[in-house]
């Protein structure tokens, strides 16, 4: 485990002052400070002696001026005389007088917030990244790392495992997503065994998920569990730029650290588990409790299926990238092929010839980050319909090699992409035309995450349950349902089982709609358990006692 995070002490009189320049210490640390609010010198005293256990984490206190009193000199007496050597500052008329760090002139609020929290920011964890050079493990592993925030070293060993040093922490050997979550504190271990009878399981930790996991538990009470098989934070942590049409910030926000701060929420407000090396395979009934339901997972590490029971699921599992359309064989089957486009890539691809599969501003995007470090090239075999005129006219400036007529004919490489086979479909027969490429990235939309829902009869198991799906492998909830039966609002075809986010029918694909409906599905739940209390098993649930009788 990482060492824990440094205490900021934060004296004020007035709540809601007090409050509001926490929320801005914890922003502006990107919440890599503990913020204490504290009513005046006894609770500040206090919260010292209770945080006894912090060792040698850095401890800082902000007192505003209105606060200080006769006493103070020994208040500040006593500080020192507990912990030697903690900075104070002084808040009066707007500004805050930093003491004990270098300069006692009075700073405006937000800059010397921005200043506190960068002199006791500790410095990032020295993360070593070792292993085969270009393996899909280690694409998923540095992936991992810069959706969590953290820059790694990388050192190519290509006959060993993969590997992960933090420095003063044991080294991970092949570690999955939830071995690295964990090991930087951005995630906890479950309160419950894989056995525990869950009074919802949510499958997928996208924004739909993560808002009905917080929800679940505060405003319901629910013993909760989150499963994802790809990435905490879902397809909005793909995304090369900030998510600007999120309310709440103006400057924008990218999709990782909105995961981050989603977890962060959910960890300080209740229990709910969350595993993420688990992939769900198909439902099927509770023998038990015919009113719960068993979803079958597989493991990341290739461990034999493990039964989960829950009496209330929402399906939350969102898009997976949209394939090409290529012949048996045409891929490459480990390297060089990618479904995503990250910030830290454009140090990957350094001098590398690059293509760029799609026609829409993902692929806009990731062509302008990658051509200030490599060759790129675009292929949009339907033209730039789905991409903004600023992006267009951006490719025309950069000079970057557009193929709006060809189509994507196969791969060539034996374990490392060497050549991209493209088809002129303007010209009859279609010419061949090879370009070289060491990287491709497949950035054409997603598909609904919804195949296992709905298994053809030959590869269904004894029980398995189907989900009404439209043609597009989209659920139908409510309304969408026929006969609609008087379903409630996000429940889908199977009682108790609801739906929310970019999975369902008529999505916007909005990260302010999937986390409205996340909060509105558990609304929904929290009616359906009503009815239906005995889909309840965990006596220790708080939702159980008041929701059962």
């Amino acid at each position: 485990m990482l060492p824990s995070k440094p205490v900021v002490l934060l004296e004020h009189r007035l709540p809601a002052a007090r409050h509001e320049l926490a929320n801005q210490m914890t922003e502006w640390s990107d919440h890599h400070i503990d913020v204490i609010a504290t009513a005046n010198h006894q609770e500040t005293l206090d919260a010292i002696d209770e945080k006894s256990e912090i060792g040698g984490r850095a401890t800082a206190i902000i007192v505003d001026s209105q606060s200080i009193d006769p006493s103070f000199s020994d208040f500040a007496k006593e500080i020192h005389e507990r912990r030697a050597g903690i900075p104070i500052a002084i808040l009066a008329d707007g500004k805050i007088t930093i003491h004990g760090l270098d300069g006692k002139e009075p700073l405006p609020v937000q800059k010397a917030l921005i200043s506190l929290a960068n002199s006791w920011r500790p410095e990032d964890p020295q993360v070593t990244v070792s292993g085969p050079a270009d393996s899909v493990k280690m694409n998923e592993i540095r992936g991992t790392l810069e959706r969590a925030g953290f820059q790694s070293d990388f050192v190519a060993e290509p006959t060993s495992e993969p590997t992960v040093k933090i420095k003063g922490c044991d080294p991970l050997i092949n570690p999955t997503k939830t071995d690295l979550l964990r090991a930087f504190n951005i995630i906890s271990s479950p309160t419950n065994g894989m056995d525990h009878r869950y009074d919802l399981v949510i499958i997928g930790a996208g924004p739909a998920g993560l808002s009905a996991a917080l929800a679940a538990c505060v405003n319901v009470g629910l013993s909760t569990l989150v499963i994802e098989s790809n990435l905490l934070g879902g397809t909005a942590t793909t995304s090369i730029n900030p998510i600007d049409n999120y309310l709440g910030f103006p400057q924008g926000i990218s999709g990782p650290r909105l995961a981050r701060l989603a977890v962060q929420q959910i960890r300080v407000l209740n229990q709910t588990d969350f595993r993420l090396d688990l992939r769900a395979q198909c439902l099927r009934k509770d023998e038990r409790n015919p009113g719960r339901y068993i979803i079958e997972v597989s493991s990341e590490r290739g461990s034999e299926d493990v039964p989960l029971s829950a009496g209330m699921i929402l399906l939350a599992c969102g898009l997976k990238p949209r394939d090409l359309p290529l012949a048996k064989g045409s891929h490459i089957p480990d390297r060089g092929v990618y479904y995503s486009a990250l910030p830290c890539d454009r140090y990957h691809e350094k001098d590398n010839s690059v293509v760029i599969f799609g026609g829409g501003d993902s692929a806009g995007r990731a062509a302008l980050l990658f051509s200030k470090e490599s060759r790129v090239s675009v292929v949009a075999t339907y033209g730039f319909n789905r991409m903004s005129l600023r992006l267009q006219r951006d490719l025309e400036d950069a000079r970057i090699a557009t193929y709006k007529t060809h189509r994507v004919a196969g791969f060539v490489g034996d374990h490392q992409l060497s050549k991209v086979i493209l088809e002129d479909v303007s010209s009859a027969p279609p010419r061949t035309l090879p370009i070289a490429a060491t990287s491709a990235y497949i950035l054409i939309g997603g598909t609904p995450d919804t195949k296992w829902l709905c298994p053809n009869q030959s590869g269904r198991r004894r029980g398995e349950l189907k989900i009404d799906r439209d043609r597009s492998g989209y659920i139908k909830t409510d309304i969408y349902l026929r006969p609609y039966g008087g379903k409630l609002p996000f429940e889908t075809s199977l009682p108790g089982v609801f739906a929310a986010g970019d999975v369902r029918v008529n999505s916007l694909r909005r990260v302010g709609q999937a986390v409205g409906q996340g909060v509105a599905a558990v609304a929904s739940m929290e009616r359906y358990a009503i009815k239906h209390p005995g889909i309840l098993d965990d006596e220790d649930s708080p939702a159980y006692s008041w929701l059962r009788h």
